[in-house]
């Protein structure tokens, strides 16, 4: 049974206690108006806890969604000459963004200190020209 149809369940339940409760009235029976009344309560408090749980469960929904994602993301990059190479595309990514942040940036052809080689626009990166073998 999945939380939607829990809910509605309880709705119609809720609803049957209080049309049970609105006959009751007329046949003035104090226990049992009690009893219904304390069962509308908990009726009442289930729902409030099962919104509480549907709440989290999308949240942790959303979590393994993303999981996911990094993870395929994962299995896809390799890691050579200090740089981060995707499956399918020849253009090298810094390590340091998509280590730290799960980032893909490309790294850029550039020159520091006279020095040839892959720089990252992002975060600073720099690693010296080799031969890219992937």
């Amino acid at each position: 049974m999945d939380i939607s149809t829990t809910f509605s369940a309880l709705s119609v339940a809720i609803d049957s206690v209080r049309r049970l409760r609105d006959v009751n009235n007329a046949l003035s029976s104090a226990e049992l108006n009690n009893l219904v009344a304390d069962l509308l309560d908990s009726l009442a408090n289930v729902k409030m806890d099962l919104a509480e749980v549907k709440s989290e469960l999308a949240l942790k929904d959303s979590r393994i969604l993303k999981l996911e994602g990094e993870l395929e993301l994962l299995n896809e990059t390799k890691y050579a000459h200090e740089k981060i190479f995707l499956t399918g595309d020849d253009d090298p990514f810094c390590p340091v963004c998509f280590e730290r942040d799960s980032k893909l940036i490309h790294l850029r052809a550039s020159i520091y200190r006279k020095s040839q080689g892959y720089g990252c626009p992002s975060c600073g990166y720099f690693t010296y020209n080799e031969l890219l073998l992937v």
